[in-house]
């Protein structure tokens, strides 16, 4: 048997301004989508065991922030560039998905 704790799934880039945003998803699309969100000093990782969990009823994506785990560190932050992140990852579900978040 397979132990599948902390399966996480490869990570796919998404095109953002200069660089790029680390997604990883699990499940179907054709479930209900989840968006896990990390805090700060986090990075998507942490969500491993929680979207494998949560993927056997839902479509369940975590990004890593910009500047956060494998996502491009970029040359300023401010409200315009997260506004921008947030509409870049939501346009990767095909419906809004619930939101599950944390930080510390």
């Amino acid at each position: 048997m397979t132990n599948k704790l902390f399966y996480s799934p490869k990570c796919t880039p998404i095109p953002f301004r200069s660089g790029s945003i680390a997604s990883f998803f699990w499940g179907t699309s054709s479930n209900p989508p989840i968006l896990l969100l990390h805090g700060g000093l986090a990075n998507s990782h942490w969500y491993a065991q929680l979207g494998f969990d949560l993927s056997q009823h839902f479509y369940v994506g975590a990004f890593d922030l910009p500047g956060h785990g494998q996502s491009t560190w970029l040359d300023s932050y401010d409200w315009a560039v997260f506004a921008e992140f947030f509409q870049t990852i939501l346009a990767c579900f095909p419906t809004p998905p619930i939101l599950i978040a944390h930080s510390f």
